[in-house]
């Protein structure tokens, strides 16, 4: 099948976009789970927002400023990734280490102050947040080094980053959901969660 060369030049440049968006989603439920444990502070919510649209602004850039030319080969596509991934890598890197530096400032007070002593909610968002900054981390770390590199994998890697991210960002929300709620937060300095549902199948004639 022919396909227009600039078809793909098209699709080679838009792939720093998708890589965007799909870690930009994940990226967003790390924010929330900080929102949350800072008691949804308006500085907090509004400097996430900024630090988002600063994301959004260098993607956009990035892709402005690296769209290939006409000249461009169709073969790279297998054998590169666009500029564009240094731009998005690296904004997501600054991003990512805000959010978790923000994580563990709110999570030391919290211990000093006996907020989580028992608290398992609170241990698992610790432990589930540090693991998903780390695949994150590496993950953007990855793309920019390789591409700055030109390494011949560099493509396979952003396949994988792509589905690896989505799964660390589905268990991200299930297992918050999966927590059973056996204990209430009703501290006045701690937010209540209600991330964790649960379901209630007992019908007319259930004891």
């Amino acid at each position: 099948m022919h396909i227009h060369s600039n078809s793909i030049r098209i699709w080679f440049a838009l792939q720093g976009l998708l890589a965007f968006s799909i870690m930009a989603g994940a990226e967003i439920v790390m924010m929330v789970r900080v929102y949350a444990l800072y008691n949804r502070r308006k500085w907090v919510r509004y400097g996430f927002i900024a630090l988002m649209l600063a994301e959004v602004l260098t993607a956009f850039l990035g892709i402005v400023l690296t769209f290939p030319p006409t000249s461009f080969d169709p073969q790279l596509i297998i054998t590169t990734t666009p500029g564009s991934f240094e731009y998005f890598s690296i904004s997501t890197l600054v991003s990512q280490t805000i959010v978790l530096v923000l994580s563990i400032a709110r999570y030391r007070y919290m211990y000093k102050k006996g907020h989580w002593e028992g608290t398992r909610i609170i241990k698992l968002m610790l432990r589930d947040g540090t693991l998903a900054f780390l695949v994150f981390f590496m993950l953007s770390l990855l793309m920019a080094v390789y591409h700055i590199l030109q390494q011949p994998f560099a493509p396979s890697e952003y396949v994988w980053s792509i589905s690896i991210i989505s799964v660390t960002e589905c268990r991200l929300i299930l297992n918050l959901q999966k927590l059973p709620f056996t204990e209430s937060d009703t501290l006045t300095e701690f937010p209540e969660f209600t991330t964790v549902l649960t379901n209630d199948h007992s019908g007319p004639g259930t004891s």
